[in-house]
């Protein structure tokens, strides 16, 4: 409704967000790129915009334990006010993971996730982009209201939300139930024609989801 109401017409309802060239060449200047195999790989992002929405570190150590007890590479995304807490989860873990926070851009996070085989996050701006990428996720939501802001799709994702709170073992059996599906993520190739139109705006819209985050995070410190 709002892009009709600034007189740009929409395909459809569904987010996007446009990966150029540019950002899977920084991405590939990270040397620890080279390890990653596309759809071998989950990302995990322990950040959040203020601190009562993140899940504790010590379960996501425990839900990096269980992925790559299951064979798959895994990824710590995050910005550089969140690097210290990624840390943190590598070494609770005490198992190898990639750590990324801090080192890549909105573009980048964008080109890394497009190549998860899954995303694990906080109810925050990530789980929005890769609601964008057609990503499967597991989303853990530590506020109220999770269905406002879930991902539509509830078939690639799983918002996970109990008032006891959430127990690692929930989420890794969300992620197994992903990681076992068949279902091919839909690939779509960017009509850059029409990007020149709507991919800015679309690609505006999802980074004022991330940005919010990070303004909050900047502002609970």
């Amino acid at each position: 409704m709002l892009m009709d109401f600034l007189g740009i017409g929409s395909r459809d309802e569904h987010l996007e967000f446009p990966v150029w060239d540019s950002d899977r060449q920084r991405l590939a200047a990270i040397p620890e790129k080279s390890l990653l195999r596309s759809g071998q790989f989950v990302c995990l992002h322990p950040g959040a915009s203020v601190c009562e929405r993140r899940w504790p570190a010590e379960n996501f150590a425990a839900v990096v334990q269980a992925l790559v007890a299951r064979g798959m590479n895994v990824v710590l995304t995050g910005t550089a006010a969140e690097a210290e807490l990624t840390q943190r989860v590598a070494r609770q873990a005490g198992v190898p993971c990639i750590g990324l926070a801090g080192r890549t851009d909105l573009g980048m996070l964008a080109a890394i996730l497009g190549e998860a085989r899954l995303l694990v996050c906080n109810d925050t701006g990530v789980s929005h982009l890769a609601a964008a990428l057609k990503v499967p996720s597991v989303v853990i939501s530590t506020g109220n209201n999770p269905e406002r802001w879930a991902p539509g799709n509830q078939q690639l994702h799983r918002v996970l939300c109990q008032e006891t709170g959430v127990a690692p073992v929930a989420v890794v059996n969300a992620a197994d139930e992903l990681l076992r599906s068949d279902r091919v993520r839909e690939v779509t190739v960017p009509d850059h024609t029409a990007m020149a139109v709507f991919g800015h705006n679309e690609r505006g819209f999802v980074a004022s989801k991330v940005e919010a985050d990070r303004h909050c995070l900047a502002a609970s410190k």
